[in-house]
């Protein structure tokens, strides 16, 4: 009896040890947590664009040598505006571009359904409409 408790206690630590190691066995463990989830396409979008405002690569106040071209706004559909500009590269992030992302996320909203009919009002009276 003592010798299958010994046999099972050095196996269960042998298997331990392995799962430590950085071999194909234990890869895992050096790894972030549910970094299998996500092949490199998940999160590139978001890590390109914080890139391109950084400007990685370049040397700090380097200009951007295509310009920048937005519609103005403000300007008729039937004769629309443009502005053109250069865009120069501190290397640091100011959050302006997260203000701006943000503001068109709170235009975007929308005012709840004023529907009196069903949902959960229909659920909770019992007159579920059948």
């Amino acid at each position: 009896m003592t010798l299958k408790i010994k046999t099972l206690m050095v196996g269960a630590a042998a298997l331990a040890l392995t799962a430590c190691g950085e071999g194909p066995v234990g890869k895992f463990w050096f790894q972030p947590a549910g970094a299998f989830i996500d092949e490199g396409g998940f999160g590139n979008p978001t890590m390109n664009n914080m890139m391109a405002q950084m400007c990685a690569g370049q040397a700090k106040g380097y200009i951007v040598p295509e310009p920048v071209v937005a519609l103005d706004p403000k300007s008729a559909p039937s004769n629309p505006a443009y502005y053109r500009g250069q865009v120069r590269c501190s290397g640091h992030l100011n959050g302006k571009y997260a203000q701006i992302i943000f503001q068109e996320y709170v235009n975007s909203a929308v005012p709840p359904s004023t529907l009196g009919e069903g949902g959960v009002e229909a659920i909770e009276s019992g007159g579920g409409g059948g």
